[in-house]
């Protein structure tokens, strides 16, 4: 089995853990998976407030044998009155 192969299987594992059966990848989402893995990935979210959705995507993607992982907010929510 090919590393391609893999990527594909184990990315159709996790939209079946996630989303459940039949759940399938939008047009080229697949291929640009494919290209993330290995490489270094900018990783954005519109807002964080837990910082969560960040924290869980990358070990997703470290999971998958994503490279180095740079994480860029567009804003930040704070309960903290900053």
């Amino acid at each position: 089995m090919t590393q391609s192969d893999q990527t594909t299987a184990s990315g159709e594992r996790l939209l079946d853990q996630m989303l459940g059966p039949g759940a399938t990848f939008r047009d080229g989402q697949r291929e640009a998976i494919e290209a993330m893995v290995g490489g270094a990935v900018l990783l954005v979210d519109y807002i964080i407030d837990s910082g969560w959705t960040l924290t869980y995507a990358g070990w997703l993607l470290r999971g998958a044998g994503c490279g180095p992982i740079h994480p860029l907010a567009l804003a930040v929510a704070s309960s903290r009155g900053a």
